[in-house]
């Protein structure tokens, strides 16, 4: 079993089903407002990789994530520069954004 925390000391604002492919890296396209200020995203069917400094990945350079991998960003930049890659297939990526709060 695996157990997923959500950020509870923000607010939910926004979700984002992205295809992640091997040609091109993206990234999450964000709310308008208010800032989000937290990502909670899952990996599914497959493997990226991920970079958070604006850098590009590609399917060789960046950290791997896996099938069932749940990420949690909380850093502004990190989130504005967060790209992935699929290492091959595509790959599903669901993700929350949240805001607000503290």
């Amino acid at each position: 079993m695996t157990i997923k925390i959500l950020p509870s000391y923000y607010s939910p604002i926004g979700f984002q089903k992205l295809t992640v492919t091997s040609s091109q890296a993206v990234g999450f396209t964000l709310p308008s407002s208010p800032d989000t200020r937290a990502i909670v995203f899952s990996v599914e069917g497959g493997t990226i990789r991920m970079k958070v400094d604006g850098n590009d990945p590609t399917t060789t350079e960046g950290m791997a994530l896996y099938d069932g991998d749940v990420v949690e960003l909380t850093n502004a930049n990190m989130i504005l520069n967060c790209k992935l890659i699929s290492v091959s297939a595509d790959v599903t990526v669901q993700a929350h954004f949240f805001g607000g709060g503290l």
